[in-house]
């Protein structure tokens, strides 16, 4: 059976790949029975092996299929959120193709959120050390998914706006403390930081007029929070700094509210404190006293 689905979704046809994706997730279902959802203590059939293999499938009508047939099965309580997330941390060092990898484990944190809504506060169930975010470890193991898992980043903020999610924020929280604060943060990531600033911040700021989402707000706030840990060891570290707060600061400006004056004043004693440290290295704090004249 296995072999005539492969034939079905190597064939060059869309339609008899959609009717081969189907097919397999039959067979995934008819695997697993009457029993409960599908967990990493489950036995791994051929046609549940196989769904997997095609979640990093090369084609990619099939991969995407595949890919949301797996996320299907979590939310119809046929597998284990848990598993499906291991799995892929499982999958992921060694996956040909890792798109549609790294959709599912957004779309699986997403679910973890979505689970907690309505309990306050939302406390993200990762941390950088302990339990580490996922996003944290496909960027240890695999850092040329860097391109597919800034998109899933964009999305899952585009979402936390649109659904007025500040939990979605939450989840990133672990991910951007390593990303951006970390003692060892890898030179070679700094491309990385400086790129994914262009997603977490907006393309123009907003009007004075215009309310804030919530979930822009926590993103906001989020951001500002990063700028007490980041390490200053070196010029280099110090310039990073300078332009991180410089991408903040045409919303931060703009930001109202007596809650937003405080993060200014703050974030202008965390800009002297940087200077002091800019002279201590020997650099040119210029830059710094520029942003504290405009904040």
């Amino acid at each position: 059976m296995m072999e005539s689905l492969k034939m079905q979704l190597d064939f060059s046809s869309p339609i008899i790949q959609a009717q081969g994706v189907r097919s397999l997730v039959a067979a995934v279902l008819k695997e697993k029975g009457s029993n409960g959802p599908i967990m990493q203590s489950s036995t791994q059939g051929p046609a549940l092996e196989a769904l997997w293999q095609q979640c990093c499938s090369d084609c990619a009508l099939v991969r995407s299929a595949c890919c949301d047939a797996v996320v299907l099965l979590v939310d119809q309580g046929h597998a284990d959120l848990q598993y499906v997330l291991s799995n892929v941390l499982i999958l992921l060092p060694s996956a040909r193709n890792t798109q549609g990898l790294i959709r599912i484990m957004g779309q699986m944190l997403k679910m973890q959120a979505d689970q907690e809504h309505g309990k306050t506060p939302f406390t993200c169930p990762y941390s950088v050390r302990s339990n580490p975010h996922p996003f944290i470890k496909v960027l240890e193991n695999r850092v040329d998914c860097w391109p597919a898992l800034q998109l899933e980043i964009d999305d899952l903020i585009c979402q936390a706006v649109n659904r007025n999610q500040s939990s979605y924020i939450s989840l990133l929280v672990p991910f951007l403390r390593y990303l951006y604060c970390e003692p060892q943060r890898q030179p070679q990531h700094a491309p990385l930081r400086q790129s994914l600033l262009r997603v977490l911040l907006p393309t123009t700021p907003r009007a004075g007029a215009v309310p804030a989402s919530p979930a822009s707000d926590s993103l906001l706030l989020c951001l500002c929070q990063l700028v007490p840990h980041m390490q200053l060891d070196c010029v280099e570290a110090v310039l990073e700094l300078s332009g991180f707060v410089s991408a903040l600061l045409p919303t931060l400006i703009e930001a109202p509210g007596e809650f937003w004056v405080k993060e200014r004043a703050g974030l202008v004693l965390q800009l002297l404190c940087a200077c002091e440290q800019c002279l201590k290295l020997n650099g040119d704090c210029r830059s710094l006293l520029l942003l504290i004249q405009q904040l």
